[in-house]
């Protein structure tokens, strides 16, 4: 199952346009925020003092407030942030609305570097604030380009607990929608001199229509180091890599099994910590919430432990605040495996409130009370009558593993070390983060044999006879509960029919039955996966030449690892290039049995060359001698091969040019650019060019590389709508693209209609005459400002376009 419909994930839509401004205040007015299950149960479980109950309820009935998260590479984000910091926020602290002053965002204290910020105002008053309004389409633009990230503030933590580095090999077991593998990668790539790490991320998640919305996100974000997957974590299958001397591996196999360095399971769970923004929580939390999602739980983060390296770090985690689905599944996995052990990161972030992780707790054993157990599960058992007592047995709906352990095992298991989050303690959503390691292997004696892990108890356990490892003692995997309807946020829903269908057929390579480090049995090739299969081009393939020939690529480029998506190997419209660990994967494993949706870097594309009249005109004078272009997210991987005298310098102003207008002719820039003079010089096709956009007014440091398209007369800037006006707002403060100019036009004849309608209101005119004089006034108006925007653009008009006439 793996992460389900999480409908959100932390309760909403993330990324994408949607724009911090957080849940309207009248939303919550009709809402009865009560509901005395979920009060009785956490007061019961003391998950806070009782001197701060009455401030934690308070808080959870508060709206949550909006946060988002610069992201990108060092050098972007630092001057992305000094942007915000030094041109928003003086605007946005002037602020005010009906005579009130109005919050501006402000940076969370604990988040490195202080890339996070947090807005407290509701869509409402953004939209109504002529500042905020504008930071909103800012924040917009800035989302769609991929250097904004929208995301709560607490689902920031666990990818930071995490730690991981550039040659790390990680896996995000629950990755939808795919704002902590966005966090993910950009630790991967945290060093800017090394475009392809040597190691590597995989984004994992259950559900089909999600794990494509994942691929959109992290499009944002290229790295030839990630693989997306749509595979059913709980039953992740082993990955495979080629062997190398190094390798433990004594029959000489040509393949080992991959495991990771660290391993991310951001679980299904019953959401409750996002109740200021899902307000529906209240009316349908139930004790039994929890219940149902625990055996599915636990049997992710047993799989992520059987994958993880030993001397690897795993970070489990939860949007929730009930001990069944943290405390409770982090004490049965060390039960489990006494290799793993609770690492105390109280010292990491330090300016973040938390609280430790609970000692004991009690399982909720009556759905309509809410009563609790008394003592242990089997206390609770004897005290039944006898025929509930059986089929209490017999359903496996509440196992032991729910039940705390020991206080001398709660003791050395250290349970405190987890950490938890609630409302009240930094105005956010409430969250759990558990923060693992697996001691790395000691060297033993010949004589000496390793000691069997404690089993999770057999009223969670699978019959796990034909998934069990043929040389590790067995840890069956425990039994799924029925997972319950009410799940606010990553309900676990039914295996995919594809990976449903799938095991029964699976079956394990001859002879390769002891590579097998796990406790689930490897799948066979899942024929009901219908992607395209990925191919990898000769590096003599003549496309590739092209390309290499044409753009003077650097004899280290690594045109080995160019791919395709087709069975042919045939380089028809896209290329992509993945790193050699991708590579590796790739070959030494069936696609299909990981279903792999999505790789690499989209890094060229063959470019559509005009019709008619100016296909003619190219064709006579010798045509492209290159039809592959450099794509926008393609480029800062590929600039690492682009010689310097490959690529093209221009001036802001030639880049005011480029924004303002699709197609501007080259003739448009100034005589005096080295823009236009390279321009007139190069080839027709895709170029490179490094533009000085340094200025008082935008405060920029660092140079922006584009790509660009030269045709016979004209150029383009090769980027889309959304990422030209994000360019324009970043350098110009406005939006002054060709479709930012339409939407202002409309913007203003919207005013002008609404200045008229109130004029002819105030007129008395009868309402029989309103709309003719609505039309009237209106048309008058909009004459008048078109006059004065005709003076004012004719004052600030850019030198090129002026000088060349055009």
């Amino acid at each position: 199952m793996g992460k389900g419909k999480k409908g959100g994930k932390r309760g909403g839509p993330k990324g994408g346009g949607a724009v911090p401004g957080g849940p309207k205040r009248e939303e919550w007015k009709d809402i009865v925020m009560e509901n005395e299950k979920m009060e009785g149960y956490y007061k019961g479980q003391q998950v806070v003092p009782e001197e701060q109950w009455d401030a934690f309820m308070a808080a959870m009935r508060e709206p949550l407030p909006s946060s988002f998260r610069v992201t990108g590479n060092k050098n972007t984000a630092s001057e992305l942030n000094t942007l915000i910091k030094n041109t928003y926020i003086p605007i946005l602290s002037s602020a005010s609305l009906d005579g009130q002053q109005l919050p501006p965002p402000k940076q969370l204290p604990w988040y490195p570097d202080g890339l996070a910020w947090q807005l407290n105002l509701t869509k409402t008053q953004i939209r109504k604030s002529p500042e905020f309004k504008r930071f909103q389409n800012f924040l917009v633009y800035e989302t769609e380009a991929g250097n904004i990230s929208r995301q709560e503030a607490v689902s920031m933590i666990p990818p930071l607990l995490l730690d991981v580095q550039p040659h790390h090999v990680t896996i995000d077991m629950c990755a939808a929608p795919g704002s902590k593998t966005a966090q993910l990668l950009e630790a991967l790539h945290a060093d800017p001199s090394n475009p392809t790490p040597s190691g590597l991320v995989v984004a994992n998640d259950s559900d089909n229509k999600r794990a494509y919305m994942l691929v959109h996100q992290v499009s944002r974000l290229p790295s030839p180091s990630l693989l997306v997957t749509n595979v059913d974590a709980q039953r992740f299958p082993t990955l495979y890599r080629s062997a190398t001397p190094g390798d433990a591996n004594p029959t000489g196999k040509k393949r080992v099994p991959l495991l990771f360095d660290r391993v991310l399971c951001d679980v299904p769970c019953s959401g409750d910590g996002t109740i200021r923004k899902n307000v529906q929580v209240w009316s349908s939390w139930t004790p039994q919430n929890g219940n149902g999602l625990h055996s599915l739980q636990l049997r992710i983060l047993l799989r992520g432990i059987a994958m993880l390296k030993p001397g690897g770090r795993l970070v489990y985690s939860t949007c929730s605040m009930n001990p069944i689905e943290n405390e409770a599944v982090v004490a049965a996995a060390l039960a489990a495996h006494p290799e793993m052990q609770l690492v105390d990161v109280s010292s990491h972030l330090p300016e973040l409130v938390r609280r430790p992780g609970l000692k004991t707790w009690k399982v909720c054993v009556d759905r309509e009370t809410g009563a609790f157990a008394p003592g242990g599960r089997d206390e609770f058992i004897q005290s039944l009558p006898e025929g509930r007592r059986e089929r209490i047995k017999a359903e496996e709906k509440l196992p032991e593993s729910m039940w705390p352990p020991s206080p001398q095992k709660a003791r050395e298991m250290g349970l405190e070390k987890c950490i938890r989050v609630y409302a009240h303690l930094q105005d956010t959503g409430a969250f759990f983060i558990a923060v693992l390691e697996k001691k790395a292997a000691p060297t033993l004696a010949p004589a000496a044999a390793p000691a069997a892990p404690t089993p999770v108890p057999t009223e969670v356990l699978q019959p796990a006879a034909a998934e069990a490892s043929s040389t590790e003692p067995a840890v069956p995997l425990p039994v799924e509960a029925t997972s319950p309807t009410s799940v606010s946020k990553r309900p676990a829903p039914p295996a995919s029919p594809s990976t449903a269908e799938a095991e029964p057929r699976a079956k394990r390579a001859k002879g390769e039955e002891e590579d097998v480090p796990t406790a689930a049995k490897e799948l066979g090739p899942d024929r009901s996966f219908k992607e395209d299969p990925y191919s990898y081009l000769s590096p003599e393939d003549e496309n590739v030449q092209s390309c290499i020939n044409f753009f003077n690529l650097t004899p280290d480029f690594p045109s080995s690892t160019l791919l395709v998506r087709n069975p042919v190997a045939a380089a028809s419209r896209t290329l992509y290039l993945t790193s050699p660990l991708v590579r590796d994967i790739i070959e030494n494993n069936d696609y299909t049995r990981f279903r792999l949706v999505s790789c690499g870097t989209k890094i060229l594309v063959k470019q559509e060359v005009g019709k008619g009249a100016e296909a003619a005109v190219t064709e006579n004078e010798g045509g492209f001698k290159c039809k592959w272009r450099v794509t926008s997210e393609g480029l800062p991987l590929l600039r690492s091969y682009i010689p310097e005298q490959r690529v093209m310098h221009g001036s802001l102003a030639d880049l005011r040019l480029f924004v303002e207008n699709y197609r501007p002719l080259i003739e448009a820039l100034p005589e005096t650019s080295a823009l236009r003079v390279k321009l007139l010089e190069a080839d027709s096709g895709s170029h490179v060019a490094l533009f000085d956009v340094q200025s008082e007014e935008n405060g920029l440091r660092e140079p922006v590389l584009l790509p660009l398209w030269k045709s016979r007369v004209s150029m383009t800037l090769m980027i889309d709508k959304k990422e030209r006006s994000a360019l324009s707002l970043r350098l110009f403060g406005e939006d002054i693209t060709e479709a930012g100019r339409a939407q202002a036009v409309a913007a203003q004849e919207r005013e002008v209609r609404k200045a008229a309608a109130a004029a002819v209101s105030a007129s008395g005119e009868g309402s029989a005459a309103e709309t003719p004089a609505v039309e009237k006034a209106a048309e008058e108006m909009k004459m008048e400002l078109e006059e004065k925007g005709a003076e004012a653009l004719e004052r600030r008009e850019t030198p090129a376009v002026k000088e060349n006439g055009v």
